[in-house]
């Protein structure tokens, strides 16, 4: 018999509604979904989170969490999802004469045949999972398109095979067949209607979707559990596909008959139900965690607002989670969703507000405390990543915000954009001279620059392209104007990224391209570059800070090492132009950071691959703090109100707080979380 997608997928949905039996079994499913979820996190969650981690080089050292909602999905689908589909599937096809306790017995009944019938088919998702685990351990492009495309041609043919067996379930409930004959009988009777199929499981997956999309508008977790919840009407779908493709015939009854012990039972369960579903959105929402040292156990997004910014915060960005966390020292403040793909932020002292920008979305988002007072846009997003917003400063003496975007320099005051100054070639680093309240900022690219204009439609300054030359340049900012630039070396597509003022000697250090082992040095008054560089094993410099007691410069650098094999890091010291000597630190892969502390005067730096916070007096390592493997602390920020160190510790979704040379707390920021950029605020 054909079988007619639309007419089947509405009469699923028809008896699915009609039935309050079928509803209460799966509210309960959808509601043990979500309990799932807040404690190991959905199966998109980690589909996201492995992604990312793949994408970014971290993926072999946290397996476990990443598979912990498939694996815990896998033994719910075994140990209750049996029962329930059981149950479902008995009451659906006796639903001319159901009963919400004869459907229970019958689920009992067949457990143990269903639970075998579900492990073998689960089992077919097998190679798919074995593939995961290979993947984090590929280093190369032309392995990871291989890993891809296999990937995707596994998927398909698991697909397939599934389809053919939507109903094996059906014949071991009501064929009473054993889970091989259910398997082989679902495969021959499915064989001449895989498209039909396909469009009914297609059909009711995109309802489930939409309702998903719909509900977390207002509750993430409210979504999940409705599409939990209608999940099971491709549960209803398959006994409609089995009765057609049998010849049975059965007449729909509105609601079924129930005992009236089992109206007590089920009234007791929907109270249970209803009070669960109340705390999982309650948990949702959420308040914020407080907890004394040294870990605070915050495991979920908080949707608390913090309606202003609160001194000596710090606030971290969660890359590819597009989110910020706002902790204080010992609890978690709030966390606010912002633009895609957050990178690096500034601090407003004047007006209180803090600047994130965002890669992805190509804006600055605006936050006075968690709350988005503004979006400025920095342009259009269709460009390449090179070309990508990279960089934003604060000037404390012209009260201005700069952010480099698209070979432009935005000038922005307040929550609006000032200037534009058009470079005609990236820009990279940039660092503040507080002595004189210059912005130095590094370009890949020389450019003399015309007059500037006022666009008649935006009311916006605009600086026409500067010419391009062909070095890289240091540009001089004051106020909103170029008053000067320098040629610090030939073209390299990658810009610098790095600068840092010395006010004890009065240079601007910039690291060269990633790629090079060179720093130029280019001195204040004259501005006279000249290079330094640190020792030529060493391929990559990674970042650079000075020591503002002894005056002293730390560059963290590094050989070449493909993702994630070990290099070694090493932090190079200078005195002015001069090299002192190199200090080994430990294997570092690629995202390392360094920063000084005027509380106890030394420098801390950040090695990921071997999860180190390394410790340096003036020239010397004076103490390795050895975090947890896969932690992989990055970047690193001093609080200058509390005199605290705080590290992202990108991999371990947590925060470390250092105090006189000691990790003093630690602060959960959730599984799902991926801590990049840090700010400390004061």
């Amino acid at each position: 018999m054909a079988l007619k997608i639309l007419e089947i997928v509405k009469e699923s949905y028809s008896i699915f509604f009609s039935n309050y039996a079928l509803i209460l079994l799966a509210a309960v499913a959808g509601l043990i979904y979500t309990v799932l979820s807040l404690v190991t996190g959905s199966t998109q969650q980690a589909a996201n989170a492995f992604a990312q981690s793949i994408i970014s080089g971290h993926a072999s050292s946290n397996l476990t969490a990443w598979f912990a909602p498939i694996i815990s999905q896998f033994i719910f689908t075994l140990v209750v999802g049996s029962f329930i589909s059981g149950a479902v599937i008995s009451y659906v096809f006796s639903r001319k004469s159901a009963s919400f306790g004869s459907a229970m017995r019958k689920a009992k009944e067949k457990y143990l045949v269903l639970f075998e019938t579900l492990f073998i088919i689960n089992l077919i998702g097998l190679p798919t999972s074995v593939l995961f685990f290979v993947a984090p351990f590929l280093s190369t492009v032309s392995s990871l398109v291989a890993f891809i495309i296999l990937t995707f041609l596994l998927f398909i043919i698991l697909e397939y095979i599934t389809l053919r067996l939507i109903i094996a379930s059906v014949e071991v409930v009501i064929g009473n067949k054993t889970p091989i004959e259910a398997i082989k009988g679902s495969w021959a009777v499915t064989k001449n209607n895989m498209w039909a199929i396909f469009g009914i499981v297609l059909v009711v997956g995109i309802v489930a979707s939409v309702c998903n999309f719909v509900f977390s508008r207002i509750n993430s977790n409210a979504g999940y559990f409705i599409q939990n919840f209608l999940g099971y009407s491709e549960v209803i779908a398959s006994v409609l596909i089995y009765e057609r493709l049998s010849g049975i015939t059965v007449q729909i009854s509105q609601g079924g008959r129930v005992s009236s012990s089992s109206k007590t039972i089920m009234a007791l369960i929907i109270i249970v139900i209803l009070a669960m579903l109340i705390l999982v959105l309650y948990q949702s929402k959420g308040t914020a965690a407080t907890s004394n040292y040294p870990t605070l156990n915050y495991s979920k997004f908080i949707n608390s607002t913090l309606n202003h910014t609160v001194s000596g915060s710090v606030y971290v960005t969660n890359y590819g989670y597009d989110f910020v966390s706002i902790i204080n020292s010992t609890k978690v403040l709030a966390q606010a969703k912002i633009g895609e793909g957050p990178y690096q932020m500034t601090y407003d002292k004047a007006n209180n507000y803090v600047y994130i920008l965002c890669m992805g979305s190509d804006v600055i988002n605006v936050l006075d405390g968690s709350r988005i007072i503004a979006n400025i846009s920095l342009g259009a997003s269709n460009i390449s990543v090179s070309q990508r917003p990279t960089q934003v400063l604060y000037d404390p003496v012209n009260k201005l915000v700069y952010a480099t975007a698209h070979h432009n320099l935005f000038v922005i005051k307040n929550t609006s954009v000032v200037k534009i100054i058009a470079a005609g070639a990236p820009l990279g680093g940039m660092a503040y001279n507080p002595s004189n309240g210059w912005v130095y900022i590094a370009s890949g690219g020389l450019a003399t620059c015309p007059p500037s204009y006022k666009d008649s439609k935006t009311g916006y300054l605009v600086q026409p392209a500067c010419s391009y030359i062909g070095n890289e340049t240091l540009y001089v900012v004051n106020n909103n104007s170029i008053i000067s630039n320098v040629s610090i070396g030939p073209y390299n597509q990658l810009s610098p990224e790095k600068v840092v003022y010395n006010l004890r000697n009065n240079n601007i250090y910039v690291l060269d391209a990633p790629n090079s082992n060179s720093i130029s040095v280019i001195n204040g008054n004259s501005l006279l570059p000249t290079k330094m560089y640190v020792p030529a094993v060493f391929a990559f410099t990674r970042s650079i800070a000075y020591n503002q007691m002894n005056g002293l410069i730390y560059v963290i650098d590094s050989c070449y090492a493909a993702v994630g094999s070990a290099c070694q890091e090493y932090v190079s010291i200078f005195n002015g132009t001069h090299f002192i000597k190199s200090v080994f630190v430990g294997n570092s892969s690629a995202d390392s950071g360094i920063v000084y502390n005027p509380r106890d005067n030394l420098m801390y730096a950040t090695d990921d691959y071997s999860n180190l916070i390394v410790s340096l007096n003036s020239t010397d390592v004076l103490k390795r703090l050895q975090l947890e493997p896969g932690n992989e602390p990055s970047s690193i920020a001093y609080n200058p109100i509390d005199g605290y160190v705080y590290v992202a510790n990108r991999n371990g979704q947590t925060v470390s707080i250092i105090n006189n040379n000691s990790i003093i707390g630690t602060v959960n920021l959730g599984r799902y979380s991926f801590p990049d950029a840090i700010l400390a605020v004061g």
